[in-house]
């Protein structure tokens, strides 16, 4: 019974060791990591690299761009009285005392960039609360968000141009693009771009 058990023991020991001839060139051999590759996509899941492909992150739609309002060099250059300004979707031109009464402090967003957008171009992303959010909003606002689908945002700042962007549901964004004349800090629009995705 202890010969048997022997031979077994022997047997066995002659089975896990490894053969000297397989390691002879273990320097040339290049072990196969059969370990999973693992990638993290745009939702946030983790996924198995070889499943995850890059074609699937989502892209910028193209737009189509539609300008929908503008003002020339030549009215940008006239007098301040005489300069269109935009409000909700119509041109009017404001009279010496607006002007004279921003200086004196009346009306400070008449020169802050997401209110202009806000009170004078809502009726692109059918807002109806206005008053009560322009009595929120501090001059100094550089966003405002009304809710997921509706922000205005100041984009980018350089004298004498002011861009801010509006968004509505459906993904339809608006450029609008203000300007400081001479001689005040009050904001006139000079373009509005609509931008709507192609589908």
């Amino acid at each position: 019974m202890n010969l048997l058990i022997t031979i077994l023991m022997t047997v066995m020991m002659s089975a896990c060791k490894p053969d000297s001839s397989a390691t002879a060139g273990a320097a040339d051999v290049h072990p196969v990591d059969n370990s999973a590759q693992f990638a993290i996509p745009p939702t946030g899941e983790i996924a198995l690299a070889s499943k995850f492909s890059y074609s699937k992150l989502e892209t910028t739609p193209k737009m189509e761009r539609k300008i929908l309002y503008s003002l020339n060099e030549n009215q940008l250059s006239k007098p301040l009285t005489e300069i269109p300004y935009y409000r909700q979707g119509k041109s009017e031109l404001l009279p010496e005392t607006v002007f004279k009464q921003y200086k004196e402090g009346h009306q400070p967003w008449l020169s802050s960039p997401v209110i202009v957008a806000l009170v004078n171009c809502s009726n692109l992303i059918s807002l109806e609360e206005v008053a009560e959010l322009q009595n929120k909003a501090q001059s100094s606002e550089k966003k405002i968000i009304i809710d997921p689908d509706r922000v205005i945002t100041e984009i980018s700042c350089e004298t004498p141009y002011v861009k801010v962007q509006m968004s509505k549901p459906g993904g339809i964004t608006y450029d609008i693009t203000m300007f400081k004349p001479h001689g005040t800090e009050v904001l006139f629009v000079k373009e509005i771009v609509e931008n709507t995705p192609i589908k």
